[in-house]
Protein backbone atom coordinates (compact mmCIF):
# COMPACT_ATOMS: atom_id res chain seq x y z
CA UNK A 1 0.00 0.00 0.00
CA UNK A 2 2.75 2.06 0.73
CA UNK A 3 4.59 1.76 -2.62
CA UNK A 4 1.17 2.41 -4.40
CA UNK A 5 0.64 5.98 -2.35
CA UNK A 6 4.22 6.61 -3.15
CA UNK A 7 4.22 6.17 -6.86
CA UNK A 8 0.85 8.09 -7.17
CA UNK A 9 2.79 10.79 -5.10
CA UNK A 10 5.57 11.09 -7.28
CA UNK A 11 3.14 11.20 -10.68
CA UNK A 12 1.26 13.98 -8.96
CA UNK A 13 4.62 15.99 -8.60
CA UNK A 14 5.78 14.86 -11.93
CA UNK A 15 2.41 16.49 -13.30
CA UNK A 16 2.54 19.63 -11.05
CA UNK A 17 6.16 20.27 -11.72
CA UNK A 18 5.30 20.16 -15.87
CA UNK A 19 2.33 22.24 -14.83
CA UNK A 20 4.19 24.59 -13.73
CA UNK A 21 7.32 24.76 -15.85
CA UNK A 22 4.87 25.20 -18.14
CA UNK A 23 2.81 28.15 -16.54
CA UNK A 24 6.28 29.93 -16.02
CA UNK A 25 7.46 29.59 -20.24
CA UNK A 26 4.28 30.12 -21.11
CA UNK A 27 3.22 27.11 -22.47
CA UNK A 28 1.45 23.98 -21.59
CA UNK A 29 3.72 20.66 -22.86
CA UNK A 30 1.30 17.88 -23.80
CA UNK A 31 1.98 14.94 -21.65
CA UNK A 32 1.98 11.05 -22.89
CA UNK A 33 -0.98 8.89 -23.16
CA UNK A 34 0.00 7.32 -19.89
CA UNK A 35 -2.87 6.37 -17.61
CA UNK A 36 -2.54 7.08 -14.78
CA UNK A 37 -3.45 4.46 -11.51
CA UNK A 38 -5.88 6.09 -8.66
CA UNK A 39 -8.92 5.15 -6.07
CA UNK A 40 -11.41 5.41 -8.90
CA UNK A 41 -10.19 3.93 -11.37
CA UNK A 42 -7.57 5.03 -14.64
CA UNK A 43 -7.30 7.92 -15.98
CA UNK A 44 -5.35 9.27 -18.98
CA UNK A 45 -2.75 11.83 -17.75
CA UNK A 46 -3.37 14.38 -20.45
CA UNK A 47 -7.04 15.22 -18.45
CA UNK A 48 -4.82 15.22 -15.58
CA UNK A 49 -2.12 17.82 -17.30
CA UNK A 50 -5.45 20.24 -18.21
CA UNK A 51 -7.56 20.09 -15.29
CA UNK A 52 -4.70 21.47 -12.78
CA UNK A 53 -3.06 23.57 -15.26
CA UNK A 54 -6.39 26.37 -14.21
CA UNK A 55 -5.78 25.08 -10.47
CA UNK A 56 -2.39 25.71 -10.40
CA UNK A 57 -2.72 28.94 -12.08
CA UNK A 58 -5.28 30.15 -9.27
CA UNK A 59 -3.69 28.39 -6.77
CA UNK A 60 -0.57 30.58 -7.66
CA UNK A 61 -2.51 33.85 -7.48
CA UNK A 62 -3.72 33.19 -4.30
CA UNK A 63 -0.15 31.97 -2.71
CA UNK A 64 0.69 35.80 -4.48
CA UNK A 65 -2.39 37.39 -2.64
CA UNK A 66 -1.31 36.24 1.26
CA UNK A 67 2.45 36.36 0.66
CA UNK A 68 3.15 39.15 -1.98
CA UNK A 69 -0.09 41.76 -0.73
CA UNK A 70 -0.12 39.88 2.73
CA UNK A 71 -4.01 39.46 2.46
CA UNK A 72 -4.03 36.87 4.87
CA UNK A 73 -6.94 34.43 6.13
CA UNK A 74 -7.13 36.24 9.66
CA UNK A 75 -7.89 39.95 7.44
CA UNK A 76 -10.72 38.25 5.83
CA UNK A 77 -12.41 36.95 8.75
CA UNK A 78 -12.17 40.56 10.13
CA UNK A 79 -13.07 42.37 6.76
CA UNK A 80 -14.71 40.29 4.25
CA UNK A 81 -17.47 38.49 6.07
CA UNK A 82 -20.12 40.09 4.03
CA UNK A 83 -19.47 38.25 0.84
CA UNK A 84 -17.44 40.83 -0.71
CA UNK A 85 -14.77 38.20 -1.40
CA UNK A 86 -17.95 36.34 -3.61
CA UNK A 87 -19.37 39.51 -4.94
CA UNK A 88 -15.81 40.87 -6.35
CA UNK A 89 -14.88 37.29 -7.94
CA UNK A 90 -18.53 37.84 -9.76
CA UNK A 91 -17.81 41.27 -11.07
CA UNK A 92 -14.36 40.00 -12.13
CA UNK A 93 -16.29 36.93 -13.75
CA UNK A 94 -18.76 38.53 -15.57
CA UNK A 95 -16.52 40.79 -17.72
CA UNK A 96 -18.60 44.28 -16.97
CA UNK A 97 -16.66 45.04 -14.14
CA UNK A 98 -16.83 47.92 -12.58
CA UNK A 99 -15.37 49.91 -9.41
CA UNK A 100 -18.97 50.85 -8.38
CA UNK A 101 -19.77 47.30 -7.68
CA UNK A 102 -16.82 45.75 -6.07
CA UNK A 103 -17.34 46.75 -2.11
CA UNK A 104 -16.87 50.04 -0.79
CA UNK A 105 -14.38 49.34 1.80
CA UNK A 106 -11.76 48.06 -0.83
CA UNK A 107 -8.52 49.69 -2.12
CA UNK A 108 -9.72 51.84 -5.51
CA UNK A 109 -6.13 51.13 -6.89
CA UNK A 110 -6.09 47.28 -6.14
CA UNK A 111 -9.76 47.48 -8.06
CA UNK A 112 -9.12 49.22 -11.02
CA UNK A 113 -5.77 46.54 -11.33
CA UNK A 114 -7.73 43.71 -11.31
CA UNK A 115 -10.39 45.11 -13.53
CA UNK A 116 -7.61 46.16 -16.13
CA UNK A 117 -6.52 42.53 -16.70
CA UNK A 118 -7.10 40.05 -19.19
CA UNK A 119 -9.97 37.89 -19.37
CA UNK A 120 -7.69 35.12 -18.24
CA UNK A 121 -6.14 37.21 -15.45
CA UNK A 122 -9.61 38.31 -14.45
CA UNK A 123 -11.23 34.33 -14.15
CA UNK A 124 -7.64 33.19 -12.28
CA UNK A 125 -7.95 36.37 -9.85
CA UNK A 126 -11.64 35.29 -9.55
CA UNK A 127 -10.85 31.80 -9.05
CA UNK A 128 -8.16 32.89 -5.81
CA UNK A 129 -11.28 35.19 -4.31
CA UNK A 130 -13.21 32.33 -4.26
CA UNK A 131 -10.49 30.31 -3.05
CA UNK A 132 -10.30 32.94 -0.35
CA UNK A 133 -13.97 33.07 0.63
CA UNK A 134 -13.47 28.95 1.01
CA UNK A 135 -10.46 29.55 3.67
CA UNK A 136 -12.48 32.03 5.62
CA UNK A 137 -15.14 29.98 5.74
CA UNK A 138 -12.92 26.91 6.93
CA UNK A 139 -11.11 29.18 9.32
CA UNK A 140 -14.80 30.77 10.73
CA UNK A 141 -15.85 27.28 10.94
CA UNK A 142 -12.52 25.99 13.13
CA UNK A 143 -13.05 28.67 15.52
Amino acid sequence: MKDKIGRILRLLDEIIIKQLRAYITGFITVGSDDMIETPYGEINSNLVEKVISGAVLIADERYEQINKHEFSIEMDLEFNSNRQLLIAADELITGAASPRNFPKDWDEDIVEHMIGKSHLDRLITAGALIAAEIDRLMAKKQK
